[in-house]
């Protein structure tokens, strides 16, 4: 009761014009405070719609090349247009750098998306690729392989 009988009489020293400053700072300070707190959820909320379809997408188009996987994606990702340039990105890396090496690609998209999900399974994605590139030098480090260079 306590409460109801404080926010009418708050409701009437508003329409009567009765209101102090400080009252005033305060209402607009906790609206203030309210639509910053809906704006953060609303933030996460898509932030980590954005890590699920990136992942997702990731994983289903990954075929042991990134390049080829990163032009699989971009071509399927139409909707999420900060995904779609960090793709372009690491592309543009990939074609582009002097370095043209797979992690500096990963870098550009954990740079420009910023999620420890993402950042995660690209360094699971790496370690498999950098596996399976040392396997393949081991092969052709065979001495057969060597006098065919010379």
């Amino acid at each position: 009761m306590e409460a109801n009988t404080l926010i009418q009489g708050l409701v009437e020293d508003i329409t009567q014009g009765n209101i102090t400053i400080e009252l005033y700072f305060v209402m607009n300070l906790a609206i203030f405070l309210l639509v910053a707190v809906i704006c953060s959820i609303i933030g996460a909320i898509r932030k980590r719609r954005m890590e699920n379809y990136y992942v997702r997408l990731f994983e289903e188009k990954f075929d042991g090349n990134l390049r080829s996987t990163f032009s699989n994606m971009l071509i399927a990702c139409k909707k999420h247009n900060k995904i779609r340039k960090a793709i372009r990105k690491a592309i543009f890396y990939l074609d582009h750098s002097i370095a043209r090496d797979y992690a500096g690609a990963l870098r550009c998209i954990n740079h420009d998306l910023d999620s420890r999900r993402i950042k995660k399974l690209h360094k699971e994605i790496f370690s498999k690729i950098k596996v399976t590139y040392l396997l393949t030098q081991k092969e052709d480090n065979s001495p057969k392989s060597q006098e065919a260079m010379y």
